[in-house]
C-alpha cells in the first residue's frame, strides 16, 4: 500500500502514452505514433524514481515491440533502451504477452499445468476422495487457472487453440 501511495504522483509526459500501475509493477506503453519516444518517457520514470529514493531494477525491465500484423517492410526493430533487454514476450500479471499479441504460449503453458493437476486429481480419486470433493478441487486448481483473464485474450485465440481448450475440458 505504501508503494501505491508513493507512486501516485508518477506521471507520463505524453497524453498518448499509457502508464499502467499495479501494486509494485509499472508498465509503460508508447505507441509508434507518440509525440514522445520511449526513451524520453523511460528517462522521466527513472528521474522520478531517483527523486523519490527508489531504484528501477534494469535487470527486471523488459521491452517488447508489439507487431499486430507482421510486415517485412516494417520489421526493423527500434533502438532498444540502454541496458534494457528487448524480448519477444513478457509476463504481465500472470499473462504472457507476445510481440504478435498471440496467446499460444499462455494457452499451452496453462494446458500443460492443468494436465499435471488432472493427474493429481486421479491420485486423489484413487485414494477415495468423494466425487463432490473432487469437483471442488477441480474448480479450485484447474478451472480457476483456465478462467484467469480468459475474457481478456479469448478474442485473440485461434480456432485451433480454442479447440485444444475444449478438448482438454472434455477429457477432464
Amino acid at each position: 500500500m505504501l508503494y501505491f501511495v508513493m507512486e501516485s504522483d508518477l506521471c507520463i509526459l505524453s497524453a498518448i502514452n499509457v502508464l499502467a500501475k499495479y501494486s509494485d509493477d509499472t508498465n509503460l506503453l508508447v505507441p509508434s505514433d507518440s509525440d514522445l519516444d520511449l526513451s524520453t518517457e523511460f528517462d522521466n520514470g527513472k528521474q522520478w524514481a531517483m527523486e523519490n529514493s527508489m531504484v528501477v531494477n534494469i535487470l527486471k525491465t523488459k521491452e517488447v515491440v508489439f507487431r499486430w500484423r507482421p510486415n517485412p517492410r516494417l520489421d526493423v526493430c527500434p533502438v532498444a533502451l540502454v541496458g534494457v533487454k528487448q524480448v519477444v514476450s513478457a509476463k504481465l500479471l500472470g499473462i504472457v504477452l507476445s510481440q504478435t499479441l498471440r496467446f499460444d504460449i499462455r494457452v499451452n503453458g496453462i494446458l500443460k499445468l492443468c494436465s499435471q493437476r488432472i493427474y493429481l486429481l486421479k491420485l486423489l480419486r484413487d485414494k477415495g476422495l468423494l466425487c463432490h470433493l473432487l469437483n471442488t478441487v477441480f474448480d479450485a486448481v484447474v478451472l480457476s487457472k483456465l478462467r484467469y483473464a480468459i475474457s481478456v485474450y479469448h478474442g485473440f485465440l485461434s480456432a485451433e487453440l480454442k479447440g485444444q481448450i475444449n478438448a482438454f475440458l472434455k477429457r477432464a
